[in-house]
């Protein structure tokens, strides 16, 4: 069944956890419980996305940082192969030469 106002954005977030303590961050102030998406939610999470809006963007950030999830460059693959755009926001300090290939791969 498809949505008829199915959203173009979606934020999603693989970890709240962050390698930095910016003061400016809410992230300080919410106090919830850290840890990683789960592989299959978030496949099932794109695979929904890719039948209501192919055209769909995502975005994998909110407060964490998206690098840091183990498995962040078979998720954002995953997407990526789905024919999702993504884009990314990162601050930089956990790029890693596996990383390259993904990001030049996102917007």
């Amino acid at each position: 069944m498809r949505i008829e106002c199915f959203p173009s954005r979606i934020v999603l977030e693989l970890t709240p956890l962050c390698n930095l303590s910016c003061f400016m961050c809410p992230r300080h102030y919410i106090n919830e419980a850290d840890g990683y998406m789960q592989e299959n939610l978030f496949k099932k999470m794109i695979d929904e996305i890719v039948c209501e809006n192919p055209e769909a963007i995502i975005l994998p950030f909110w407060r964490g940082e998206s690098c840091l999830h183990p498995n962040f460059n078979m998720l954002m693959t995953y997407a990526i192969n789905q024919g999702l755009k993504i884009h990314l926001s990162t601050n930089g300090h956990y790029v890693e030469e596996q990383h390259k290939s993904i990001f030049y791969r996102c917007e």
